[in-house]
């Protein structure tokens, strides 16, 4: 019995070609990185600190700044690249006509 996808071959007995298989090529993509400023206030601190406080404000910022972030990431990821230093998202990548175009620098 012999299978033929993407060079797998079922060897019963013999050795058969181990050569390794060009199943990738090459892609060029530019390096994207995102920061986000979270901060509190020595007033704020002092205001939002001891039995007082309703709510760990430091803590609360973080959260915050996670979804932003996450929200900035998705609407990158699905987006077409058109918002400066924001990746090529998918409406980028995703050719409207898939027999033309190049994605990565690479044919």
């Amino acid at each position: 019995m012999k299978l033929q996808k993407q060079g797998i071959k079922s060897l019963c007995g013999n050795s058969g070609n181990i050569n390794p298989s060009q199943v990738f090529t090459a892609a060029e993509f530019p390096i994207r990185q995102a920061a986000l400023a979270i901060s509190i206030s020595g007033l704020e601190e002092i205001q939002n600190s001891g039995e007082e406080a309703v709510i760990d404000l430091l803590e609360s910022r973080i959260e915050n700044g996670e979804q932003t972030f996450l929200n900035g990431l998705s609407n990158g990821i699905y987006g077409d690249g058109s918002i400066a230093g924001s990746i090529g998202g998918l409406q980028l990548l995703v050719a409207a006509s898939p027999t033309t175009g190049v994605i990565g620098g690479k044919l």
